[in-house]
């Protein structure tokens, strides 16, 4: 693949930076090179077609190869093994099984495979989309939707007219001692003549023969080539492989030559019976999920994410966190204007194998195209006004689920991918899927860090002399002037890379910033007397909720984009003598919300801006509600205070957080009754659903009877208070905390209040207690303490 790009660079039809770009989407689509490259449009087919037969040193396959497929020679060669292989069988050719093959590819399996076959090949190198096209048409399967995609895109485009005489690829051969330079054209290989078609075909053959291997046949005038000389004690080993070369041989495009290929025998591993057994091969490949499709806790997989190597990991570690809160996940990657089904998990009796046929076009409206554009994830049915889409949603596990989650994967503010989740012919509700929402972004950092792992790793775009195939173009040089020479230019001053970033509109310093996280630790010393550097938006310009990080200002988008790395730098900003440097820092905490940041964002809870409160609350809110706890000890703590500003802080972050164990606190707040009485009685009503003025008795006899209670019961016996206030406020946690809707409103006459009041009563008697009360499991009790008799221990 290495050299593919090589050569496309070095001969100037692909440019770095867009064979870089290529290389970013193949991190998070995968497939081969060519399928990116033919979807960005880099690249016409007929053109990549000829690079790639100069890249393998394969023969390149006609635009029609595979249109007519002989089922003889389809016979020969069974749909497991040719996908194993890559290969699709075309036709019989004299005893030469003319076969397509695709990148990526190893020559020494495509000798293994003549072993088993013992017979001799024909390969014919072909875009990866096309091979797949005529896999599928060989072995009567339907060809995954995004290769379909990108064919019909090809096909709508009509290519000019040549005038005059074509282009010839031209190999030039490195000259020898004995040999000139080679100059052939490139050309495809005459096509071997049709056998007829039958119906049924002939037995297959024995993939494993007990008779001596025979040689391959060859033509006798067929020209022979050695690649290389061997070295001193090498094995020379004879192979007869119709039409293949080495990869840095010169380029034949005879379709029957005879090659010598030095070097070791490389064997196909073999199982336990002794029969050879195909290798497996990367690329394109389907995301293999055995041994990778069980349930995963969400916080093992937050940090399985942080650590996932590749993309296919990623995906499948979403994939199975997402399946602990429903039956049924899949994943499908967005691109070319669709959304195109990838991988699929789920339990026993839901299908998984028709994701990969699912293709839903985001032109038309429809809850995937919402969420492609939003940004933002949709619960709730996937039913649109297009019947070809709703065929394609019932694909996504076999039903039509009457809610489900779509949640979309967000990177460089393009959705990149979308998970679809749900409970078959079970209602799936926001509380159920709330806390897989904040590893969307986590899967998302994981593909960007692994973005910027390949672009370290990007091959380098020099071959070696001997194996150029294509021609350099050339200019002539004056006399006088200077040869063109390529230096890599030094690193831009840290300060001067920052100033960009700042400078550039948003989502225009993508290179800047890629540089500047590359450059991590001299990043965050610059970013730590920078903070929060030039803005693009003002705070104070913003009405309602705050805007994300990178909205404000390029250095703040820099800092949520460091990660992990700039926790500390955030931690520290957040207590800054400058207002608006702790606004800023709390907004990109909230969107990175690193564990390590929890105790300085309790500490802006009683900030003197109220901004910063109110960032502080929205950044804590995101935080499980276990690792809150102990953090929240200090709001609690608070509501005892003799200031009634501080008093005021603390109750408005307990209500907005749901610290139901502040209840007790906020009793005993109310028998001072000062000035803060009043803001802790509020927050005592909203929380409970219940008022009983400032009564500290009356408080505490409630709640001695409450407190074993779901916070749920409290505001669902808050639907029938006598004051509308109350009953708004509990309908609207209801709603919030559930996702159900039983018609209730605060302001119905008392007759159909009431009967929907029961039907929320009945919803948590028959449903409701098992979402949201979890029993005690009495494999986990501790046996260091045994239940005791009459409350007196053990006697």
């Amino acid at each position: 693949m290495s050299r593919l790009s090589s050569l496309l660079v070095r001969d100037g039809l692909v440019g770095v930076k867009r064979m870089e770009k290529a290389f970013q989407r193949q991190v998070i689509y995968g497939g081969s090179l060519d399928t990116i490259l033919l979807e960005i449009n880099a690249v016409p087919e007929e053109r990549l077609t000829q690079y790639l037969a100069l890249a393998s040193g394969l023969p390149p396959a006609a635009r029609d190869e595979g249109r007519a497929i002989d089922l003889l020679a389809v016979a020969l060669l069974p749909a497991e093994l040719a996908e194993q292989f890559r290969t699709v069988p075309l036709a019989i050719a004299g005893d030469t099984l003319r076969l397509l093959v695709c990148l990526p590819l190893e020559l020494a399996e495509l000798e293994d495979l003549a072993d088993l076959l013992d017979r001799p090949l024909q390969p014919l190198i072909t875009p990866e989309y096309r091979w797949h096209l005529a896999f599928a048409q060989a072995y009567g399967l339907e060809a995954p939707a995004r290769f379909t995609t990108l064919a019909r895109t090809l096909e709508i485009e009509t290519a000019p007219e040549a005038v005059g005489r074509a282009r010839t690829v031209i190999v030039d051969g490195v000259p020898s001692r004995d040999t000139q330079p080679l100059k052939m054209e490139a050309r495809a290989p005459a096509v071997a003549p049709e056998l007829p078609r039958t119906a049924t075909p002939p037995e297959l053959p024995s993939l494993r023969s007990s008779t001596p291997r025979i040689p391959m046949p060859v033509a006798a005038d067929a020209p022979t080539m050695k690649v290389g000389r061997p070295a001193t004690g090498e094995r020379v080993r004879q192979q007869t492989l119709v039409g293949i070369t080495a990869p840095k041989g010169d380029f034949i495009d005879d379709p029957i030559a005879k090659v010598t290929i030095l070097g070791p025998a490389v064997a196909a591993p073999i199982d336990s019976s002794g029969v050879p057994m195909p290798m497996r091969r990367a690329g394109s490949a389907p995301i293999v999920t055995s041994g990778r499709d069980s349930p995963l806790a969400i916080v093992r997989a937050r940090d399985m994410l942080a650590t996932a190597e590749d993309r296919d990991t990623v995906f499948l570690t979403l994939l199975r966190a997402t399946r602990a809160r429903a039956r049924y996940a899949g994943l499908l990657t967005v691109q070319g204007g669709a959304a195109i089904g990838r991988v699929a998990l789920a339990e026993p009796g839901l299908d998984t194998a028709g994701i990969a046929s699912v293709l839903i076009p985001l032109d038309v409206v429809s809850p995937f195209r919402s969420v492609a554009h939003n940004q933002q994830p949709h619960i709730g049915s996937l039913a649109s006004s297009d019947a070809g889409i709703d065929a394609m949603v019932a694909r996504l596990g076999g039903t039509v689920p009457p809610s489900a989650l779509l949640m979309p994967i967000v990177l460089r503010d393009r959705v990149v991918a979308i998970v679809v989740a749900h409970r078959g012919h079970g209602e799936l509700k926001l509380v159920d899927v709330a806390e897989l929402l904040p590893l969307a972004s986590a899967a998302a950092d994981a593909l960007g860090r692994l973005i910027l792992q390949q672009k370290r790793a990007a091959p380098t775009t020099e071959l070696e002399g001997e194996a150029h195939d294509t021609q350099r173009l050339q200019r002539a040089v004056a006399d006088d002037e200077p040869e063109l020479s390529f230096v890599a230019d030094p690193p831009r001053p840290i300060d001067d890379l920052l100033d960009a970033i700042e400078q550039a509109r948003e989502g225009g310093a993508e290179e800047s910033i890629f540089e500047a996280i590359e450059r991590a630790s001299e990043t965050i010393g610059a970013l730590m007397r920078r903070f929060p550097g030039a803005l693009r938006i003002d705070r104070f310009s913003v009405t309602g909720r705050p805007l994300r990080a990178a909205q404000y200002g390029g250095l703040l988008d820099l800092v949520v984009r460091l990660g992990d790395p700039a926790t500390d730098l955030l931690v520290e900003q957040m207590s800054s003598a400058q207002r608006d440097v702790r606004f800023y820092a709390t907004i990109c905490a909230s969107e990175l919300r690193p564990r390590s940041a929890i105790v300085a964002l309790v500490e802006r809870l009683f900030d003197l801006d109220y901004g910063v409160r109110a960032a502080a609350i929205e950044a804590l809110a995101g935080y499980p509600a276990a690792e809150l706890a102990q953090s929240l000890a200090r709001a609690r703590r608070a509501v005892h205070s003799t200031d009634p500003e501080v008093v005021a802080a603390a109750v408005t972050a307990i209500v907005a957080l749901g610290d139901i164990e502040a209840v007790g606190d906020l009793i005993a707040a109310l028998e001072r009754n000062d000035k803060g009485t009043e803001h802790v009685r509020r927050g005592l009503v909203v929380l409970t659903a219940q008022d009983f003025g400032a009564s500290e008795r009356k408080w505490r006899k409630w709640y001695e009877g409450a407190k074993k209670q779901h916070r749920i019961e409290w505001l669902i016996d808050g639907l029938t208070h006598k004051e509308d206030a109350v009953r708004e406020s509990a309908i609207q946690d209801l709603r919030r905390l559930t996702g159900e809707y039983f018609g209730y409103h605060h302001d119905l006459p008392r007759k159909e209040r009431d009967a929907s009041a029961e039907r929320w009563i009945a919803w948590w008697r028959e449903i409701g207690q098992r979402r949201f009360v979890q029993r005690e499991d009495e494999r986990y009790r501790p046996t260091a303490v045994l239940p005791g008799r009459n409350g007196d221990g053990l006697q």
